[in-house]
């Protein structure tokens, strides 16, 4: 797990001086206005306000009847457009269901004072028991007057629950995920679509002495196939068209062995007409389960291949590289004589450190070998250490956020609930 000792809050005397002067301006400004707005009024319209009738903002039954069947409809779409995105926001049904969900409060508390008191006074053994007539008059008059604000109180403590929740559920997320995501000391990754797809090789002819610092390691490729996830897993929508339609990578039963050997994991076998699956995303392994399971297909290189072994318990699950995330959707393991002739695409370095080799040593000893004016036979090194540092940084971050943005509207919404309740005490005086 990621280590969070050395982060602490910190209070800070000059943001609580700025806050404090910025909220005195925001209260002169408010002043200064109220100022203007009463000047305008006259003496016997403020005298005798305690004597007139509240207006209704609904005046009509079948327009508060309307507003509450549409408020009604409105919610229940946003709870179905927000369940159908599963919680992304990058679709456009989260953004609807955020808007839906709004008009839906705003118009629920709205044609509620005018359609309730319909509703109760059509009841008459019910309104006119004890004080009930008096008792549902007032509740009616609360939320008359205070629908706006209601409202607004509910959205700020959605924000402030989904934003609490999210922020937890992100830590916990990088914390968790750790050491599946970044299980060797470190990752060395290039892009060989413009050439150079030996990592080990080209290390090695830089006479550098490197790699004899390097206890175990494995060098797995990469190849484009013409394969998409629609056709193995055509029902998985969680990530939309985009994922099904793009193509799915493969890579060679020796580079799979030689990773797993790696994890301490037992190597496989295939057949000259079978194949495997390998992917460390949680919410997809089972997708590809059922598609082994059924005796599902594909053709490659000319062959139609079977499915040998998709299980999350024997070879399915597996990160190629360190990542601060798992990020491996899926890869085809095929035989080697398949993937002959063909370029790969990407490449993958994978270390773990010779004994008593600290991860500063080893990356040192890479920066001296090759510093950033210098060609380099891969583009990016990701190491243990790096991920565990990211994710750190990445938990306290989103920690941050959820509690600042959390804590505020549920503040706020405290500090118009109580504003309220104050210059009602002030009225009744």
């Amino acid at each position: 797990k990621a280590n969070l000792k050395p982060f602490r809050f910190v209070f800070s005397s000059d943001a609580l001086l700025k806050t404090v002067v910025y909220f005195g301006i925001i209260f002169l400004v408010i002043m200064f206005f109220n100022t203007v707005s009463v000047s305008r009024l006259k003496i016997i319209n403020l005298l005798g306000a305690s004597r007139q009738n509240e207006k209704f903002r609904v005046s009509r039954t079948g327009f508060a009847a309307a507003a509450f069947i549409i408020s009604v409809a409105c919610l229940a779409t946003a709870y179905t457009f927000i369940i159908q995105s599963n919680f992304d926001f990058t679709d456009k049904r989260f953004l609807g269901s955020i808007i839906l969900g709004s008009i839906g409060t705003l118009l629920f508390f709205m044609s509620l004072s005018g359609f309730a008191l319909k509703i109760a006074q059509s009841h008459k053994k019910f309104y006119l028991k004890n004080l009930n007539m008096f008792v549902i008059r007032q509740i009616n008059s609360k939320v008359n007057t205070n629908f706006v604000s209601m409202s607004v109180i509910c959205i700020m403590l959605l924000i402030t629950i989904g934003t609490l929740s999210t922020g937890i559920g992100v830590s916990n997320a990088l914390s968790s995920n750790l050491e599946s995501s970044a299980p060797y000391d470190i990752s060395l990754q290039k892009d060989a679509t413009q050439g150079g797809g030996d990592i080990v090789g080209g290390i090695q002819k830089g006479k550098n002495g490197i790699m004899n610092f390097a206890g175990d390691y494995a060098q797995n490729s990469r190849y484009d196939t013409d394969i998409t996830y629609g056709q193995l897993i055509p029902g998985f929508m969680q990530y939309g068209d985009s994922f099904l339609n793009s193509t799915v990578p493969a890579m060679s039963v020796s580079d799979y062995n030689s990773t797993a050997a790696l994890l301490g994991r037992q190597k496989i076998s295939l057949g000259e007409n079978e194949f495997t699956l390998v992917c460390n995303i949680d919410s997809i392994i089972p997708s590809f389960e059922d598609f082994c399971k059924s005796g599902g297909t594909v053709s490659f290189a000319g062959k139609k291949l079977t499915a040998y072994a998709c299980t999350s318990e024997s070879s399915m699950k597996l990160s190629l590289s360190n990542s601060g995330s798992s990020t491996n959707a899926g890869v085809l393991v095929v035989p080697d004589s398949l993937l002959k002739g063909l370029k790969p695409v990407y490449v993958v370095l994978n270390i773990n450190y010779g004994h008593g080799v600290t991860d500063e040593e080893f990356t040192s000893m890479l920066s001296s070998a090759y510093p950033d004016d210098t060609e380099k036979p891969y583009d990016i090194s990701y190491s243990k250490e790096e991920v565990r540092d990211d994710a750190a940084t990445s938990t306290v971050f989103s920690s941050y956020v959820a509690l600042y943005i959390g804590l505020v509207f549920l503040i706020a919404g405290a500090a118009v609930l109580a504003l309220q309740q104050l210059s009602e005490a002030a009225d009744n005086t």
